[in-house]
């Protein structure tokens, strides 16, 4: 909720549903999932994101406001294999996307699944599916602010990280998140045109909309 740019922006209505209600409706489509945690922090200002999981019956977990990793290990089961990170600003997350790189995961051994490298797939259709036994051991030995901030950089930096890219991907310079007012407006604009598969729209189908809604494509 302290976003600089867009204050409150996971809470922002977006098509009628919370920003943050379109990426837990969509991950609660994810097949292989086990568990949805919401992984937010202790200050007063997340009390409303606890409020909203309540709501809607999804576990909570409350912790570090720049130790994003300590967070994501304390949202952890023990029993956790893998976890899949989703962005609180990203609405158009492509479940069946993930679903295959949950299964790559599972099937590979590799430590990261994750399309980012190469940027093929927009900006905000992110797959990053980590194995939990290599991401504890590597943080517990991973001081670095910026690496501790940021969950996944770490497992790039790492040259014994195993990862695997996921192929394919179109539309790489089309931007989905909701980060500023403009976005908002843009993703609203994309909601309409999607109507009755605002939910469910592959990201293919997400990115001819915005390309729809006048976006400029850019990269970030």
């Amino acid at each position: 909720m302290g976003s600089r740019r867009l204050p409150g922006k996971v809470l922002e209505d977006l098509g009628g549903l919370p920003v943050l209600g379109h990426v837990i409706r969509r991950a609660q489509s994810i097949r292989e999932l086990a568990d949805l945690v919401l992984a937010t922090t202790t200050a007063p200002e997340d009390d409303a994101l606890q409020a909203y999981a309540d709501s809607l019956g999804v576990r909570c977990y409350r912790g570090s406001i720049s130790d994003v990793s300590a967070r994501v290990l304390g949202a952890l089961d023990a029993e956790s294999t893998h976890f899949l990170r989703l962005n609180g600003d990203s609405p158009f997350l492509d479940a069946d996307l993930a679903s295959r790189g949950i299964q790559m995961a599972a099937e590979s051994g590799a430590h990261l699944i994750s399309n980012l490298p190469g940027r093929a797939y927009p900006y905000g259709i992110a797959v990053e599916v980590v194995e939990v036994a290599h991401f504890r051991r590597l943080m517990a030995t991973t001081t670095d602010s910026d690496a501790r901030e940021h969950v996944t950089k770490a497992l790039y930096d790492d040259s014994k990280t195993r990862i695997i890219v996921l192929p394919g991907g179109e539309f790489p310079r089309i931007r989905t998140v909701v980060d500023t007012s403009e976005d908002l407006e843009t993703a609203n604009r994309v909601a309409d045109l999607l109507g009755s598969e605002l939910l469910t729209a592959p990201y293919q189908s997400v990115a001819a909309a915005f390309i729809r809604a006048g976006t400029t494509p850019r990269t970030r």
